[in-house]
């Protein structure tokens, strides 16, 4: 019996419903569709019984519909399913299909499906439109991931070649392209030097590095936009230069993406390429290559700003911090020197060890400028040269010192204070006269009986205050005793600020280097400085030098624990 044919009136009702409601047997097909379906599709009952309905589902979604409808049908499970319906006039809209089946109650068998399709294209549409918001915030968090990688790679080095090595590889690695590379142009001269470039593995691609190239042989090196100082985008290099394109196939470069860069004087480009296939560049790939590009001309403004810093250093160096020699009348010595900045080899510590006009007496000295880098450098010359000028004129030690603090104090010739421990060795009574104006006290070693003696501040620091009074004392020195003499570098350094070595862990860290340069040469069979020659001595000084620094780096834990410059002299008395 008909359910529907005999119930007009429950007919009448679902006509009524917003949704379009259907029945069909269980072989399938369609038994009934109310008018909502009709008036939707235009389509008769006669037009869509059976399997008429498909007709009016989108092809793309048509044979998932009928493989979910078949899969429910077989299992007698209720279906549901998402498809685009086509209306009356030809549009497309969503729709959710609902179907429950309906069981004989006796024996429990199928007898009918019946169906429900609600319009769902607002929520499709709402939908798409988070999809699409979703997709451009994850491309733009990938973007800005793979930007930053990219600086992260070029910011890890402050050299031009390293920056633009991590460059190229990073862009070209991120963009997924053949080949990446940096190119100088001189157009004087008609060429383009390639170097360095990123190249693919595994495509086997001829290297486009380290060759000069003609560049009036290539029409894009001439296009307009790239003259204009504007990013050049060729998809196709056969499009862009139909009849010049032979060039730039033969180097395997199809598609290219180029950025204009000027840094300094130099006209040059970064430059992505395919290297066999065309290939459209996207408006977010091109602002990626426009962004690194602009982080490689900060980063190598910025090492080139940096390398004047470290040539202007370096000749500071030379002139305030020369090479000491290792031997002055009466001792063997060995010097160490670093500063803390990267960006400058000098700093506000120095060493000067020289002789004065009587041959046996030579002066050693460490001083300490506050401050760091070329600030603090220049005015280390002020207080080393007027340091030179007072010893020369004094020949009281004391009075030299005194001499140089009130001037400075009296000129305002530094912007804070200076410390410094001063000696002068005569090697005729092996006598060192010191003066040390609050630097850090000098470590003297006695060969014979292991023990350690501290020379001590005897005055106030350099130029901080006007009547400064500074004492000398002396200190006899016998052969194989060694002196050190240090800035607070040496102890102001550990691997974190509450574990610094301070100037009692660095006495026994240099008690222990000067005992095992001793077991060293005794071990070699080599002779002591206390026992032979000025060699012995020099080569001695070398050992204690080396094993100190090296004890005190490994407790630092590396460069990283160091905080502020070193200056260091190692100074052994030799034999008669």
């Amino acid at each position: 019996m008909d359910l529907h044919a005999s119930l007009p009136s429950f007919q009448a009702m679902i006509d009524a419903l917003p949704q379009i409601i259907w029945t069909a047997p269980p072989e399938g097909g369609a038994s009934f569709c109310n008018a909502r379906f009709h008036e939707y599709t235009g389509l008769t009952f006669a037009e869509v019984q059976g399997a008429g309905w498909t007709n009016v589902i989108h092809v793309d979604d048509l044979p998932g519909c009928l493989a979910s409808r078949h899969e429910s049908l077989k299992l007698g499970e209720p279906w549901e399913y998402e498809y685009r319906l086509r209306r009356f006039d030809g549009e497309y809209r969503w729709f959710l299909a609902r179907a429950e089946p309906v069981r004989d109650p006796y024996r429990g068998t199928i007898v009918n499906w019946v169906g429900t399709a609600t319009d769902i294209t607002e929520r499709k549409r709402l939908e798409q439109e988070r999809e699409v918001h979703l997709a451009e915030v994850r491309a733009q968090a990938e973007r800005e991931a793979l930007l930053n990688r990219i600086g992260a790679a070029v910011r890890s080095t402050s050299e031009p070649a390293g920056i633009l090595r991590a460059a190229v590889t990073a862009l070209g690695q991120g963009l997924n392209a053949d080949r990446c590379y940096f190119v100088r142009y001189n157009q004087a001269r008609d060429q383009g030097y390639i170097s360095p470039e990123w190249l693919r593995s595994g495509l086997g691609l001829q290297p486009l590095a380290g060759l000069s190239r003609q560049m009036s042989l290539y029409s894009v090196n001439y296009d307009a936009t790239f003259m204009a100082g504007r990013t050049q985008v060729v998809d196709d290099t056969i499009a862009f230069a139909p009849y010049n394109a032979a060039p730039l196939l033969a180097l395997q470069v199809r598609s290219l993406l180029r950025i204009p860069m000027e840094v300094g004087d130099e006209k040059s480009a970064l430059g992505v390429a395919m290297a066999n296939a065309p290939r459209q560049w996207t408006e977010e790939e091109i602002r990626l290559a426009e962004n690194v590009a602009a982080l490689v001309r900060s980063a190598l403004e910025s090492a080139h700003v940096q390398q004047r810093e470290r040539t202007i250093a370096q000749h500071l160096q030379e002139a305030l911090v020369p090479h000491p020699p290792t031997y002055v009348s009466g001792l063997a010595l060995a010097s160490f020197y670093r500063s803390s900045l990267n960006e400058a080899n000098v700093g506000g510590d120095a060493y000067d060890i020289f002789p004065l006009k009587e041959e046996s007496r030579s002066v050693l000295c460490v001083f300490d400028l506050a401050g760091k880098g070329l600030a603090a450098a220049s005015q280390v010359a002020t207080v080393r040269n007027m340091l030179r000028f007072a010893l020369y004129s004094h020949t009281v030690l004391s009075e030299a010192v005194t001499h140089v603090d009130q001037i400075l104090v009296q000129q305002n010739l530094l912007t804070g204070f200076a410390t410094l421990f001063v000696g002068i060795y005569d090697d005729s009574s092996r006598l060192l006269t010191y003066v040390n104006c609050g630097q850090e006290p000098g470590l003297l070693w006695r060969a014979t009986t292991g023990k350690l003696e501290l020379l001590d501040a005897t005055g106030p620091v350099l130029g901080g205050f006007d009547g400064g009074a500074y004492q000398e004392r002396a200190v006899r020195l016998e052969p194989g005793d060694v002196l050190a003499l240090f800035t607070d570098g040496m102890t102001e350094i550990g691997p974190n600020r509450k574990t610094l070595l301070e100037v009692e862990g660095l006495q026994e860290l240099f008690v222990q280097s000067c005992i095992q340069a001793s077991e060293a040469a005794v071990a070699a069979g080599l002779p002591t400085p206390a026992s032979e020659s000025r060699h012995a001595a020099a080569a001695f000084a070398s050992s204690v030098r080396d094993a100190l620094i090296a004890r005190v780096e490994s407790y630092a834990g590396g460069a990283i624990g160091i905080r502020d410059d070193i200056a260091l002299a190692i100074a052994v008395a030799a034999p008669e």
